[in-house]
């Protein structure tokens, strides 16, 4: 998952944050909340049986999800 903020194009002020989820380098899809996000990335883990991973700007990683 990544946290992202929207920016204005005309007047460049921060407009929202976005949370996007990620297996490798395949986007599935992006979301208006952390919550959304979490739930998308368990799911999509769940289904392929594998992990997931929440990581942060200041780099810290936590588990969201383990493999079974």
């Amino acid at each position: 998952m990544h946290a992202f903020t929207l920016v204005d194009a005309l007047t460049g002020e921060p407009i929202g944050e976005r949370w996007s989820v990620w297996l490798g380098r395949e986007s599935h899809g992006s979301y208006e909340s952390e919550g959304a996000a979490l739930d998308a990335a368990r799911a999509i883990a769940e289904e392929r049986g594998v992990p997931a991973w929440l990581v942060r700007d200041n780099g810290a990683i936590s588990p969201i999800a383990s493999a079974p």
